[in-house]
């Protein structure tokens, strides 16, 4: 399936690329989607950009249970 920009605007248009964007920024990219070469450069941007808000909400995440659990009384307990 081809995704080509139309002139008219439909809820499957809009259905379709969700679905692409989806894929690629979650990095599944199923392949079913192919953008057309003036476009084609933006899937692998999408694609990278996914990558890197998952890595930065990982460390985040990490970074906010590990303050956390230093705060708590039994923290030095815990790797005794």
């Amino acid at each position: 399936m081809r995704l080509e920009a139309t002139p008219r605007y439909s809820p499957s248009h809009a259905t379709r690329f969700h679905h692409f964007s989806g894929t690629t920024y979650t990095t599944l990219g199923t392949g079913k989607h192919v953008l057309v070469p003036p476009n084609r450069v933006l899937e692998p941007v999408e694609a990278t950009n996914g990558m890197l808000a998952a890595g930065l909400n990982t460390a985040l995440l990490f970074a906010i249970l590990s303050s956390m659990a230093r705060k708590h009384a039994d923290y030095d307990d815990f790797f005794r």
